[in-house]
């Protein structure tokens, strides 16, 4: 799933509120058991989160409108390591990247130069913009 970074302290409390509040009224509908309930708070609950809080990035990176892809499902992922990170090889139609902003703490051999000749060469467009991020 593709998603839009959400930047606004505000917004981010309220989708972290919805979240529990929909955690809250699915369990007094759900009748859990007690093993139930201690799994549903343990485990659903933070899985939920999660999703949620992967959307949110401090308000002083707004200048990036960065978006970000979510892999649910990483049966058809390759993982492969790269500069000593995990990383996930997913295929995204080409024209998809129009812009790479490169992280205040990328890797030495990702400077601003090498990267359009990495995404030269695995297939993406000549003109993709690449820019250091900035506060």
């Amino acid at each position: 799933m593709l998603f839009r970074v959400l930047y606004d302290r505000e917004a981010q409390e309220r989708m972290v509120e919805a979240t529990l509040e929909h955690a809250f009224a699915m369990e007094l509908t759900m009748n859990l058991t007690p093993k139930d309930h201690e799994r549903f708070w343990m485990e659903e609950v933070p899985v939920a989160l999660i999703s949620c809080a992967s959307r949110f990035k401090d308000p002083k990176w707004c200048c990036e409108q960065e978006f970000r892809l979510s892999v649910t499902d990483p049966s058809d992922i390759l993982k492969f390591y790269s500069g000593g990170k995990s990383r996930i090889r997913v295929a995204l139609a080409r024209d998809m990247v129009s812009r790479v902003i490169r992280g205040t703490r990328s890797s030495p051999d990702m400077e601003i130069p090498s990267i359009p000749n990495l995404l030269s060469n695995h297939g993406y467009a000549a003109d993709v913009q690449v820019v250091n991020a900035h506060v």
